[in-house]
């Protein structure tokens, strides 16, 4: 038996040999030339294979070598693209967490905002209300002057009484005179009580009296011009006792008025103590809204750097998936190689078992063969040295080296064979990457939609902060109106 692991046509070489050896009957000499001819065309075909087994396994571990570095780098690249996407979720958790300072600093603004808002109403109200009592004491005062007024011309008229009266006609008349007096001055103190309820009755009453105080000192004027003293001296008693009434009438009304004007001025003081504590108020709800606009300007910067690394982070993610594309068409590539790979390593193995099958089948030709020719020659043949079939020595030394390369195939089938096992296991590897690229992905394209939404809502929170800071300077521009309204009052 000849070993299993001869090639097809170094088997098929020796076997021609020796049936040609049998079978033909044909001159010695052509014998030698024929099996060097055979001897030397099987080891050509041996050189051969062996050169294309050596080029195959050259080829394979040129493929398994940038197969393992297309491996490796998509390896690499997928690490860093998970980094960067542990970054990118950092970065995307302390944008909400400012974004929800944020907030909670506006909702905070706002409710600081209402109610400086209700104080600067509340303010105004007590300055119109001040106003008011500055309007009502000033119309006390030109009361009390026009009293003081009346009183002095009552006065007057009293001491020209007191000198006239020798005329007892110009008596009677200056005492139907003073009597309308007293009935007008005791008008003029029913006005004043009425003047406390409404500002603009007062000032008509007042003009009215002004007119018929000035009626009044013409006609005594002419009157004292024009009259005699001859009819006062009668009624002088009287006209005393009628004065002395009036005289008291009138101060104690100036008395009350008095008591009034006090009670004013301990209430325009206190007021105006309030209007200065409002005042202080105002002015640090001022420097509290400053302070406030600082830090919203602040938040405005900081929110604006969380814009700009926000696209950067988008940059970064638009990268990523690139990279991430270009390592799924790699893996696409490698995919097509192995199955190329696989496509030849199949191939071989087919014919490797074709070639072990020939095998095979060639001893029981051989014997078959040779029992034919036994039975056609009907008696033995004796060779001679010169006829004598020449078998091959197995001992030559090119006998042995066309068995060591027939060897070599078989060996390096057997690396093929673990180099295909390691290739189907890297495939799966592939196949495993492949799917956790493909759930990153997944997971990459979510978190681009967060960031799309996380986008919406600070476009929202920023119309927001516009809205409100419009309105502080709204606020600002309405409090510093009215605070220069309270300086100039």
């Amino acid at each position: 038996m000849y070993h299993d692991d001869f090639k097809l046509s170094d088997l098929d070489t020796f076997y021609q040999i020796k049936v040609s050896q049998i079978l033909m009957s044909k001159p010695v000499n052509s014998q030698p030339s024929q099996s060097s001819s055979l001897s030397e065309e099987s080891d050509r075909k041996c050189r051969e294979l062996c050169e294309e087994m050596s080029a195959l396994k050259a080829s394979n571990e040129s493929e398994v070598k940038a197969l393992k570095a297309q491996l490796k780098t998509s390896n690499d690249s997928m690490h860093t693209m998970t980094e960067e996407m542990e970054s990118l979720r950092q970065q995307l958790i302390t944008s909400e967490k400012s974004n929800q300072e944020m907030v909670a600093d506006l909702s905070e603004l706002s409710d600081q905002k209402s109610c400086l808002t209700q104080e600067i109403s509340d303010l105004k109200a007590k300055n119109d209300t001040e106003v008011q009592l500055k309007t009502s004491l000033n119309s006390m005062e030109t009361m009390v002057t026009e009293n003081n007024n009346l009183k002095q011309t009552v006065f007057t008229l009293s001491s020209l009484f007191t000198s006239n009266m020798s005329n007892e006609n110009m008596g009677a008349d200056l005492k139907h005179k003073l009597c309308e007096m007293s009935t007008k001055i005791n008008e003029l103190s029913e006005e004043l009580s009425a003047l406390k309820a409404s500002k603009h009755i007062i000032e008509s009453e007042v003009n009215t009296l002004a007119q018929e105080l000035n009626a009044q000192n013409i006609r005594h004027s002419v009157s004292d011009s024009s009259s005699s003293c001859s009819s006062i001296g009668s009624h002088n008693q009287l006209i005393t006792n009628s004065d002395k009434t009036r005289n008291e009438i009138n101060s104690g009304e100036y008395k009350t008025l008095m008591a009034e004007h006090k009670s004013l001025r301990k209430r325009y003081s206190d007021l105006v103590v309030t209007h200065e504590e409002y005042v202080s108020t105002l002015e640090s709800a001022q420097e509290e809204s400053r302070r406030y606009r600082k830090c919203f300007e602040e938040s405005t910067q900081e929110r604006n750097f969380a814009i700009i690394e926000r696209n950067g982070l988008k940059q970064q993610c638009t990268q990523a998936i690139k990279q991430w594309d270009k390592a799924l068409r790699e893996v696409n590539e490698l995919k097509e190689q192995l199955t190329r790979c696989e496509r030849q390593r199949n191939e071989s193995m087919k014919e490797s078992k074709a070639a072990k099958e020939i095998h095979h089948s060639y001893p029981s030709d051989v014997s078959t063969s040779r029992a034919q020719t036994v039975s056609t020659t009907s008696a033995p043949l004796v060779p001679s040295p010169a006829n004598s079939p020449v078998c091959p020595d197995t001992s030559h030394p090119t006998f042995k080296s066309s068995g060591d390369t027939i060897d070599k195939p078989s060996a390096e089938l057997a690396s093929l064979r673990k180099q295909v096992v390691r290739l189907q296991t890297e495939l799966r590897e592939a196949h495993n990457e492949v799917e956790v690229c493909g759930r990153r992905r997944v997971w990459a394209l979510n978190e681009r939609d967060k960031m799309k939404a996380l986008v919406t809502e600070n476009e929202i929170s920023l119309t927001a902060l516009e809205g409100i800071r419009q309105s502080i300077k709204d606020s600002d521009d309405s409090e510093s109106v009215a605070s220069v309204g309270t300086h100039s009052k």
